[in-house]
């Protein structure tokens, strides 16, 4: 009984299978991914279709309703501009008048009702006078900047000479340092902030003091080069880099960007070196291609207005030049295409938004009972910004009168200053 159970158990043995072993083999495994590369390529096909919808929307309204609304703008309100403009200037005049006057009593030392009298009845002398008095001042700033340069370069000569000690104090260390493949910069920035903790100096003060022949010469005798200096002192330099006539001018201009955050920063950089590479009239073909140099000229201007919403546009304006979709394009490339239009759209109706609340929006499919409305409602807003303004211009009058020609001014305006000694001219400055 004992051997049959014996010989069963063996048998069971028997019938058990070796585990798999590991393979480094891999199957290719062939996959249709044309249901795929449809899907994307209609999503990408609908993101470029809304776009070139909503830059048709933008299109109607700069082409049409702006250039209709300021001409009958200024068809219906012509005059009550033209005194709100005059009004405006008179304004500006007074407040120049009060400002200079004010300036000058505080360069002379005479008084406000002596200059004033001055300034109605001898315009030419008060002019006269008013120069030389400024003359003398800038020659008084030249001469204090001339003494401030010299202080300074004096304090960058023993800055040097310190600094100099302090490395021959270090100079093995340094050398070792280097040889040991240390960071050039990173070693200075440390040598610098060990030079403040000895000394006192300001790091800046010091890396702006290393930054000339002199310094160049000082940190080439320890084994650094100019270009190290240079960048230290780039590394502790500092990172941060309308009139009332306009009123009614441009009032229907689109409204400045706000400020950006830190990732809309990264994208604007990531968008201008992008199309700074791709359009760069220096390029291959730029010169001779007058749509890719037009899109070049467009992509510096909101650069430099730092328009992050108006580069998007423009950078789907390059894809689209630039070919954008093809049969042959790969899919990474579809989708890459589809975020680019997806985001270009929403920068257009974000500025679609801000447009729809001015008055000028959709102006070009007004009737004719609804311009009257409207005409009726802006000629009434200009007429209560006029009575303002003369308001404005009435007290500003009456205040000139009590303040600068009602007080008889203690003594006579003095002779100009002589060139050693002017007065400082922004005493008594009229803040308005």
């Amino acid at each position: 009984m004992a051997a049959a159970r014996k010989k069963k158990t063996k048998k069971a043995k028997r019938r058990r299978k070796a585990p798999a072993k590991a393979t480094r083999c891999r199957a290719l495994m062939v996959v249709d991914s044309s249901v795929i590369r449809r899907k994307h390529m209609a999503d990408c096909r609908r993101a470029r279709t809304t776009f070139r919808k909503a830059e048709q929307e933008l299109d109607v309204y700069e082409s049409r309703d702006k250039p209709a609304f300021r001409r009958w703008y200024h068809a219906v309100a012509g005059p009550e501009i033209a005194d709100a403009k005059s009004l405006s200037r008179q304004m500006r005049e007074v407040h120049e008048k009060m400002r200079r006057v004010e300036r000058f009593a505080g360069m002379t030392g005479c008084g406000l009702g002596q200059a004033a009298r001055l300034y109605e009845d001898a315009p030419a002398v008060f002019e006269q006078r008013e120069r030389q008095h400024l003359d003398a001042f800038r020659r008084q700033e030249e001469e204090r900047q001339r003494r401030r340069e010299a202080r300074r370069d004096a304090m960058g000569r023993s800055m040097r000479k310190d600094f100099a000690r302090f490395l021959d104090s270090r100079e093995d260390w340094v050398r070792a340092s280097l040889a040991r493949a240390a960071s050039p910069e990173e070693l200075l920035f440390d040598l610098i902030l060990m030079f403040h903790n000895a000394t006192g100096y300001s790091p800046p003060d010091v890396a702006e003091a290393l930054a000339n022949p002199e310094g160049a010469e000082i940190l080439a005798r320890h084994g650094f080069t100019p270009e190290t200096s240079e960048a230290i002192d780039d590394g502790y330099a500092d990172p941060d880099f309308g009139a009332d006539d306009d009123a009614f001018e441009d009032f229907a201009d689109a409204p400045r960007p706000s400020a950006l955050s830190d990732r809309e920063e990264d994208r604007l950089k990531a968008l201008r070196r992008e199309l700074a590479f791709a359009l760069h009239p220096d390029h291959a073909g730029a010169e001779t291609d007058p749509a890719r140099l037009e899109l070049w000229y467009r992509v510096q201007e909101a650069v430099e207005a730092r328009d992050l919403d108006r580069l998007e546009v423009l950078h789907a304006h390059w894809q689209m030049l630039a070919g954008g979709l093809s049969p042959r394009v790969s899919l990474s490339r579809v989708i890459g295409l589809t975020a680019m239009y997806r985001r270009s759209r929403a920068a257009l109706r974000r500025r679609i938004r801000s447009l729809r609340c001015r008055q000028d929006w959709g102006f070009a499919k007004l009737s004719e009972t609804d311009r009257e409305r409207m005409r009726r409602r802006l000629v009434n807003e200009v007429r209560a910004y006029i009575e303002r303004l003369r308001h404005d211009l009435a007290e500003a009058e009456a205040y000139y009168q009590e303040r600068f020609l009602s007080r008889r001014g203690r003594r006579p305006p003095p002779a100009p200053p002589t060139e050693g000694q002017p007065s400082d001219p922004r005493q008594g400055e009229f803040a308005f």
